[in-house]
């Protein structure tokens, strides 16, 4: 199991991404609020393709925008 956290203004965690070798998914956490205020364009972003390069999971996080609280969970097989 390997973990990447994503971080905003202050050290706040802004997403979480858990990949479970076990269950070949990936689970995608984004909590809910400002990223980074002094960014007005993309902050972050989570891109997930599978094997043939397929996009399976896009997320823009924008540094000034409200962002909703949102789990995805996306196979990676």
């Amino acid at each position: 199991q390997f973990a990447w956290s994503l971080k905003g203004y202050s050290d706040r965690e802004i997403a979480k991404v858990d990949y479970n070798k076990t269950a070949e998914e990936l689970k995608i956490k984004l909590e809910a609020g400002v990223p980074h205020s002094y960014f007005n364009s993309t902050y972050a972003s989570i891109k997930v393709h599978n094997s043939s390069g397929s996009v399976m999971y896009n997320k823009e996080i924008m540094g000034n925008r409200q962002q909703n609280a949102e789990t995805q969970t996306v196979p990676v097989k």
